[in-house]
C-alpha cells in the first residue's frame, strides 16, 4: 500500500501540470491576507450568513420569515450549493471567521482551475502550458472580480467558474473528443452545482457565450453534420440543465410568472429599465471596455478605495492600454489548429463588449430594441455586471496566448529557467495590477469610513441563542429603533451597515423593521407603529395586533447619530415601551434587550368584526385610530377583492363601512415626463410598419381603460422621440412632414380614448388623466421648441397643428381630471361601496382648519358641487371631528374642502428685500448669476412638503430665471441640488409654483436667481412679487357608515406550525369567521380542508378544487379567509413549496439517471458518435 501511495505521489509530482496547478492553488490562499484579527466580512449586499446552518435550512423553504412580514424566496432556491457549502464548513466545528476563510479560498481558486481546464482543452502541448497558467491567474486576479469580491458575490463566481467549462465542452464536441450526449450531461452537471444561485439575470453572459460558440463552430465547418451535432448538444444540454436544475428552475419560473409584471412595474416599467440602463452604462464606453474598465462605481464614488489610483496613475493607465494590444495581437501570429480558437475568443470579446456597453452607442439602440421586443430581456437591466464575465474570459485566454508566444519567440534561446522567470514576472505583474487583492481594501466602500470588514460582537450570538426560549417561528419581533427614513440602512457602532438586518442573517425568526424588504403598504404600517409608540398614541396597539407583533428588541448599539443614517435614540423607544405598561423585560445581553408583549399571541387571529373600507391601503394607520376599529377587527378593502367583499357583506350584515376620501394632487406635485432615450425602429425606420403592427396588436388585447390609456401614452412618447430624432438627424422635409402626420394620428387616438363615456369617473383613471395632462403640458414645450427651429413653411404649418392638438389635449385632461390646483381648496374623490347614511370624519391634526372647525362647530364642504355644510363635534379622543349623518349613494363622488391658507414661512425674509412699489423686489445680473437665498428650517415632521410660489417679470435684458433647493450648509459650492428649474424671461407677469420636500432634521436653502446665459454680459433685471413658501396640508377625510356590530366572544382555535410554508388550524364556530394570517399577502397562500391522509397528493401535487375559501388582503397587508360556520380542520399552505418538493424529486431522478447514463457511455463503444 505504501508503494502504491509513493507511486501515485510520484506521478502527480512529475506531471507536467503539477507546477501550474500548484501555483494556482497557492495563489488561491490569497483570501487569508484579507482578514484582520477579530473581524469577519459582513454588511452591504454581501448576504453572508452569521449562522450558516440555520440560514441554509431556512433556504430549503419557499417562504421565509427572515425578511419583513414574510416573503416568497422561490427565486433564491438555487443557492442550495452556495449556502450548503457554508453550512457544511460550519457544521465541522469551524468558527465563523474560519468558515469564511475556507469558503473564500474555495471560491477564489475554482475560477483558476476552471480556466486551466479550458486551456488544456485548447492544447495540452507543454509549450502552451505557460499560456494557460497566465490565463488562469488573470482570470483569478482582475478588476471585474475585485468589484464582485467587495460583497463576496458567490452567485456571480458560480457562473464565472462554469463559463470556461462550457466553452471547453463546445471545443471537445467540435473536435469529436466527446459525444454530444456526454458533453451535454457534463455541462448539465456543472451548471447543476455552479448555477449562479439560480439567479437567471446572471446567465446573460452564458447565453451570449453559448450563442457565439454555436454560431461560430457551425459556420466554421458549414456542414450539415456539424450543425446537427451542435443542435443536438445544445438541446440535450438544455434538457439536462433544466431537469437537473429543476429544484430551483421550476419554482423560479413559477414565481416569476406571478411576479414579473409587478417587479417590472416597481422599477418604472420598460422606460424605467431603460432609464436605469442609461445611468449604469454611463461609463461603460468602448474606450473603457477595451481596457477592461467601465465599472460604474469607480466613477461615481469619490471615496472609492482604489479607483482614483487606476484612473490617474500614468503607469496603470499605460498598462490598461497594453491589455487590448496583447489581447488582439494573436490574430496576427496564431497558426494551425489554435488560429480558429483565437478568432473565436476575439469575436466573443467583441460581442461581450456590445452587450456589456448597454445603452452606449453605436449598439445602444439594439440593446433597447431587445428590452422593448424580447420578452423577459428587461431582467438584464445592469448590462455590464451581467455580460462582462465572458469579456474577461476571452481576454484571459488571448493575453495568456500572446505572452506565451512572445516568450517562446524571444526567450527560447535563453533556456527554460529564463522562461519560467518571465512567466513569474508576468504573474507578479498581473497580481500587482490588481493590487487591492493583496490587502483587501476592496472591502471598503468608502476609504477609511465604510467597510464590510467588521468586528462582530459576541453578545449578538448570545442574544440569538437565549432569546429562543421566548420567541419561536410563530412569533414576530419589532426591532427598535427604526431605520433612517433617508436610506433605510441598518447601521451599528461596531461597523455593520447594510440594507439587510442583522437578524435576517442570523436567525429564521421574524424580526421586522422598516427596511428595504418591505413594500410600501407594509413599510407605512410598520413606520406608524414606531411613530405612534413614540407619541404614546394608544392606537399603536391595534397596528401591532394587525402585524402580530409579540415582542420588541431595543438595540442600544444602533448608530442612531451617524450622518445620513440618523434616527431616534433607542432610549426614547425603551422609555415609551416601559411607560406603556404592556411589555415585560425578558432578556438583556450586551447592548440588546428583549421586551415581551403581554398580549403575546401567534400568527393568527380569528374575528367576526370586519370593517369594510373603500380607499387606499396606505391609510390603515389612520383607520386604526378610529374607535370603530378594535384590535380584533379586520379591515377589508373593497377595491382589491370584490368577490370577497360581497361575501363578507352578506355574512356580516352589521358592520362598519368607511369610504376613505382620496385627495387628488393635494401635494401639488406635477407628474414628470420621462421620454424614452430612443424609439428603436420608430418613425422613419424601414421596420416601422412591423413595429407599429405589433404595437396595435398588443394594444387591442388591453381591455381596461386605465391600462389602455397608459399603453397608448407610452406609444405617443416613443413616437415623439422618433420624430425629434428625425429633426436632429436632419431628414428631408417630406419625411419629416410624414412623421409629423403619423405622430398626429396617435394624438387623435389618445383624444378619442379620452372622449369615451365615463372615462373620468373612476379614481385610478382620474389619477392617470391628471398625470397625462401634466406630461402633455411638458411635451407641448418640446414641440414648441421644435417649432421654433423650423424654417420651412410647410413643416411649420403641420407642426403648428401638432402643437395645437397637444394643447387641446392638455385642456381636455384638465376638464376631465378632478384635481387640487392650489393650497387652499382640496379636491377629493370618494368611492362609496354601499348606499346608506354616512358621517363626515376629519382627522383634526392633518387639517390647517381643524381648530377653527371645532370652535365654530360647523364644517364646510361640497359633494358633487352641492353645499353639504354640517354641524361638527370633536370626539373624546381629541383627534377626530365628526358630523351628523347624511345619505350617499353607491359610486364615485367629488368632494371639495376648503382648508385655509397656511402661513407664508418666507414673509419676514421677503419683506427685508422689498424695493418696488408693489411690494416686490428685483434681482439684477450683469455678466454673472445673481441669487437671493431663502433659508427654510424643517419643522420636525418626518416628511414635510411645501409649496414655493412666486410671480416674475423680466424688466430688461434677456436672462433666464431659475431656482433650486439645496440641502445643508449655506455654501453653494458644496450643496446637493434638487432639481434646478429654469424659466424663460417673460415681459408680462408669470406665476409659477412647485412643491419642495424636506425630510426630518433637514434644513434647506432656496435660491431664486437671475441666471446668466453662456457668454452673455447683458444687464438683466427680473422682478419678483408674491414670493411665498407655505406648508402643504393633506387633510384626511373619511365617511363612516354601517351599523355597530354585536359584541362577539373570541372564537377558539388550535394551530400547528408544520413548516414555514404550512400551518394547520382547527376551528369550531357556530357563526361565520374571518381567519387572519399575519404573513404578507400572497395569492399563492391557499386554505383547504385537511385530507384523511397527508400523503403524496398533499405534499407534491396541486389542489383538487378544495381551496374554495374566499382569500383577501386583510388590514392592507396580510392574508384573510372567510370560513363558514362549522367544525373545520384546515391547512394553510404556500403552494410554491409543493412545486419545490416536486421539483426536488425531478432533480434527484435526473441526477441518478445522468450518472447511470455516464457509466453506460463509459462502458459502451463509439460513444463519441452518439
Amino acid at each position: 500500500m505504501t508503494l502504491n501511495i509513493k507511486k501515485v505521489f510520484g506521478q502527480i509530482v512529475h506531471s507536467p501540470h503539477f507546477l501550474p496547478i500548484s501555483i494556482i492553488l497557492i495563489l488561491g490562499l490569497t483570501p487569508l491576507l484579507w482578514f484582520k484579527p477579530g473581524v469577519i466580512i459582513a454588511g452591504h449586499d454581501a448576504g453572508l450568513p452569521l449562522d450558516p446552518i440555520i440560514h441554509f435550512i431556512d433556504r430549503l423553504n419557499t417562504w421565509t420569515h427572515r425578511y419583513g412580514i414574510g416573503v416568497d424566496q422561490s427565486f433564491a432556491l438555487g443557492g442550495f450549493f452556495i449556502h450548503g457549502l457554508e453550512a457544511l464548513i460550519s457544521s465541522m466545528g469551524f468558527s465563523l471567521v474560519a468558515s469564511q476563510k475556507i469558503m473564500f479560498i474555495v471560491w477564489f481558486v475554482l475560477p483558476g482551475l476552471s480556466m486551466y481546464y479550458l486551456g488544456l482543452t485548447l492544447s495540452a502541448d507543454r509549450k502552451h502550458q505557460s499560456a494557460w497558467l497566465i490565463a488562469s491567474v488573470f482570470y483569478m486576479f482582475n478588476h471585474f472580480l475585485l468589484q464582485a469580491w467587495f460583497v463576496a458575490e458567490r452567485t456571480k463566481f458560480s457562473i464565472y467558474i462554469a463559463l470556461p467549462f462550457v466553452i471547453a465542452m463546445f471545443i471537445k464536441v467540435y473536435e469529436r473528443k466527446v459525444s454530444s450526449l456526454k458533453a451535454a450531461i457534463l455541462v448539465g452537471l456543472v451548471l447543476f452545482v455552479f448555477n449562479g444561485g439560480g439567479f437567471i439575470p446572471l446567465y446573460g453572459t452564458l447565453f451570449v457565450t453559448w450563442i457565439c460558440a454555436f454560431l461560430f463552430f457551425v459556420l466554421l465547418d458549414h456542414s450539415w453534420e456539424t450543425t446537427k451535432r451542435f443542435v443536438s448538444f445544445s438541446l440535450l444540454a438544455l434538457v439536462c440543465g433544466v431537469l437537473l436544475g429543476a429544484f430551483w428552475f421550476i419554482p423560479y419560473l413559477y414565481s416569476s410568472v406571478h411576479s414579473y409584471a409587478t417587479s417590472l412595474e416597481l422599477v418604472g416599467g420598460l422606460d424605467g429599465v431603460k432609464g436605469w440602463i442609461t445611468v449604469i452604462s454611463e461609463n461603460a464606453t468602448y474606450a473603457n471596455l477595451f481596457r477592461l474598465q467601465g465599472i460604474q462605481e469607480w466613477y461615481v464614488n469619490p471615496l472609492h478605495p482604489y479607483a482614483a489610483t487606476f484612473l490617474t496613475n500614468p503607469f496603470l493607465i499605460l498598462a490598461s492600454f497594453l491589455l487590448p494590444v496583447l489581447a488582439f495581437s494573436p490574430i496576427f501570429f496564431a497558426k494551425g489548429r489554435l488560429k480558429k480558437y483565437v478568432l473565436f475568443f476575439v469575436i466573443l470579446s467583441l460581442v461581450s463588449m456590445i452587450f456589456s456597453a448597454g445603452s452606449q452607442p453605436p449598439f445602444g439602440s439594439f440593446y433597447f430594441f431587445l428590452i422593448d421586443h424580447l420578452p423577459g430581456f428587461a431582467i438584464f437591466r445592469t448590462p455590464f455586471y451581467k455580460f462582462a464575465s465572458s469579456l474577461w474570459l476571452a481576454y484571459a485566454i488571448l493575453i495568456g496566448f500572446a505572452i506565451n508566444y512572445l516568450f517562446s519567440k524571444y526567450l527560447i534561446l535563453s533556456g527554460r529557467i529564463w522562461q519560467m522567470l518571465g512567466v513569474g514576472a508576468v504573474i507578479f505583474g498581473i497580481i500587482l495590477y490588481s493590487y487591492p487583492f493583496l490587502n483587501g481594501i476592496f472591502f471598503d466602500y468608502e476609504k477609511d469610513t465604510k467597510t464590510t470588514r467588521v468586528a462582530y460582537p459576541e453578545y449578538i450570538d448570545t442574544f440569538n441563542k437565549q432569546v429562543r426560549q421566548f420567541v419561536g417561528k410563530e412569533n414576530r419581533v419589532l426591532l427598535l429603533p427604526e431605520l433612517s427614513s433617508n436610506l433605510n440602512i441598518e447601521a451599528y457602532n461596531w461597523g455593520f451597515w447594510s440594507l439587510a438586518t442583522v437578524p435576517s442573517l442570523l436567525t429564521e425568526i421574524s424580526f421586522i423593521s422598516n427596511n428595504a424588504s418591505l413594500e410600501e403598504p407594509e413599510k407605512k404600517l410598520v413606520l406608524s407603529v414606531y411613530t405612534k409608540l413614540l407619541a404614546r398614541d394608544p392606537s399603536w396597539v391595534k397596528l401591532a395586533s394587525f402585524l402580530s407583533i409579540d415582542g420588541f428588541v431595543v438595540r442600544k448599539d444602533f448608530f442612531s447619530t451617524q450622518a445620513h443614517y440618523e434616527t431616534v435614540d433607542p432610549k426614547e423607544y425603551e422609555d415609551a415601551l416601559i411607560e406603556s405598561g404592556l411589555v415585560t423585560k425578558k432578556l438583556e445581553t450586551g447592548q440588546w434587550t428583549y421586551y415581551e408583549y403581554k398580549d403575546k399571541g401567534d400568527q393568527f387571529y380569528l374575528t367576526s368584526l370586519p370593517v369594510i373600507v373603500d380607499g387606499s391601503v396606505n391609510d390603515v394607520d389612520l383607520l386604526a385610530s378610529l374607535k370603530e376599529v378594535s384590535p380584533n377587527s379586520v379591515i377589508v378593502f373593497t377595491g382589491y377583492e370584490e368577490q370577497s367583499f360581497k361575501k363578507i357583506d352578506q355574512e356580516f350584515p352589521q358592520k362598519y363601512i368607511i369610504a376613505s376620501a382620496q385627495c387628488e394632487k393635494c401635494d401639488l406635485r406635477k407628474s414628470s415626463l420621462f421620454l424614452p432615450g430612443v424609439d428603436t425602429f420608430g418613425i422613419g425606420s424601414r421596420f416601422y410598419k412591423v413595429v407599429k403592427t405589433k404595437e396595435d396588436q398588443d394594444l387591442a388585447k388591453v381591455t381596461l381603460t386605465s391600462d389602455r390609456l397608459t399603453a397608448l401614452k407610452e406609444i405617443v412618447y416613443k413616437r415623439f422621440v422618433g420624430l425629434r430624432d428625425m429633426y436632429f438627424q436632419k431628414k428631408n422635409v417630406l419625411k419629416k412632414i410624414e412623421g409629423i402626420k403619423e405622430f398626429n394620428s396617435y394624438l387623435d387616438r389618445l383624444s378619442s380614448l379620452l372622449d369615451e363615456p365615463n372615462v373620468g369617473n373612476e379614481v385610478i383613471i382620474n389619477e392617470k388623466i391628471v398625470d397625462l395632462g401634466d406630461e402633455l403640458e411638458q411635451l407641448s414645450g418640446y414641440i414648441d421648441y421644435l417649432y421654433s427651429q423650423l424654417s420651412n413653411d410647410s413643416e411649420e404649418e403641420v407642426l403648428y397643428k401638432t402643437l395645437k392638438k397637444t394643447e387641446a389635449l392638455v385642456a381636455k385632461t384638465r376638464h376631465l381630471g378632478w384635481m387640487t390646483s392650489d393650497s387652499i381648496n382640496k379636491r377629493y374623490l370618494i368611492r362609496v361601496p354601499l348606499d346608506g347614511d354616512y358621517k363626515f370624519l376629519l382627522d383634526k391634526p392633518s387639517s390647517n382648519f381643524g381648530e377653527a372647525i371645532v370652535k365654530q362647530g360647523t364644517v364646510n364642504f361640497e359633494i358633487d358641487g352641492i353645499d353639504a355644510t354640517r354641524g361638527a363635534t370633536l370626539r373624546a379622543d381629541n383627534k377626530w371631528i365628526e358630523t351628523d349623518s347624511f345619505s350617499l349613494k353607491k359610486g364615485v363622488h367629488k368632494l371639495t374642502f376648503n382648508d385655509g391658507l397656511t402661513p407664508n414661512l418666507l414673509e419676514s425674509q421677503v419683506s427685508a428685500l422689498k424695493n418696488t412699489a408693489d411690494s416686490g423686489f428685483t434681482i439684477t445680473a450683469n455678466g454673472q448669476e445673481k441669487c437671493v437665498d431663502f433659508l427654510l428650517p424643517s419643522d420636525g415632521d418626518r416628511n414635510s412638503l411645501y409649496n414655493f410660489e412666486f410671480t416674475y417679470q423680466n424688466i430688461t435684458g434677456n436672462q433666464e430665471v431659475s431656482f433650486y433647493t439645496a440641502i445643508g450648509e449655506n455654501k453653494k459650492s458644496t450643496l446637493s441640488n434638487r432639481g434646478m428649474v429654469t424659466l424663460h424671461p417673460e415681459r408680462y407677469e408669470q406665476k409659477y409654483s412647485q412643491s419642495v420636500a424636506l425630510k426630518e432634521g433637514e434644513s434647506a436653502h432656496i435660491y431664486l436667481c437671475s441666471r446668466i446665459k453662456r457668454y452673455s454680459d447683458i444687464l438683466t433685471v427680473n422682478k419678483f412679487t408674491s414670493v411665498a413658501l407655505r406648508k402643504i396640508t393633506k387633510p384626511y377625510i373619511a365617511f363612516l357608515g354601517g351599523t355597530e356590530p354585536p359584541s362577539a366572544a373570541k372564537v377558539p382555535y388550535d394551530t400547528v406550525k408544520v413548516s414555514n410554508s404550512k400551518n394547520t388550524i382547527h376551528i369550531n364556530s357556530d357563526k361565520p369567521t374571518i381567519v387572519v394570517f399575519s404573513e404578507k399577502f400572497d395569492p399563492l397562500w391557499k386554505m383547504y380542508k385537511t385530507l384523511p391522509s397527508d400523503g403524496f397528493w398533499t405534499r407534491y401535487l396541486p389542489l383538487r378544487g378544495q381551496d374554495n375559501y374566499n382569500h383577501f388582503i386583510a388590514n392592507g397587508v396580510t392574508n384573510g379567509w372567510l370560513v363558514p360556520a362549522g367544525d373545520h380542520y384546515l391547512n394553510i399552505e404556500f403552494m410554491s413549496q409543493r412545486i419545490f418538493n416536486l421539483s426536488v424529486v425531478v432533480s434527484v431522478v435526473a441526477l441518478v439517471s445522468t450518472f447511470l447514463l455516464l457509466l453506460f457511455l463509459k462502458k459502451g463503444k463509439n460513444e463519441k458518435n452518439i
